[in-house]
């Protein structure tokens, strides 16, 4: 006969984990790769942002340096905007006179858009640089738009 002293040692002696104790373990890992995932993708979509506001600055300062130059707003393939085609490609204060796709292509994979415009509270004509943000779709919460006068 076995004594009860002999039982309790033997499954002391026995080796490995509970089906609850890897059930926890499992768990607990899960969570933390949920926030590993979720920081990622921010992080992702901050660099994103970064980069479309960045590009726009490039955009808008090769603009500024050849309205610097010429007095007037010129697309030319020098600046990404397309074939100088004789229409829509000099703005010199005329409102709504251009609307083009550049060459360059944003972080999301759509071409920026340079439109006209007349600023509201000054009533300048400028133009501005146009990005349709992360969903792609025209005139949503996400656009991305810089201003250049």
């Amino acid at each position: 006969m076995v004594a009860k002293s002999d039982r309790t040692d033997a499954r002391r002696l026995r080796a490995g984990f509970t089906f609850i104790e890897i059930l926890t373990v499992v768990l607990v890992i899960s969570i933390l790769m949920s926030f590993l995932v979720a920081g990622v993708r921010w992080a992702m979509n901050w660099s994103m942002l970064s980069r479309a506001r960045s590009e726009m600055q490039e955009i808008s300062g090769n603009l500024a340096e050849w309205r610097a130059q010429t007095g007037a707003f010129e697309a030319s393939t020098a600046f990404g905007f397309g074939s100088s085609d004789g229409f829509g490609d000099r703005i010199s204060g005329q409102v709504g006179f251009l609307s083009r796709e550049t060459t360059q292509i944003d972080p999301w994979g759509n071409r920026y858009l340079i439109r006209t415009f007349t600023d509201p509270v000054t009533g300048q004509a400028g133009i501005r640089i146009h990005s349709w943000g992360p969903d792609g779709a025209p005139d949503t919460p996400d656009d991305l738009y810089l201003d250049v006068n």
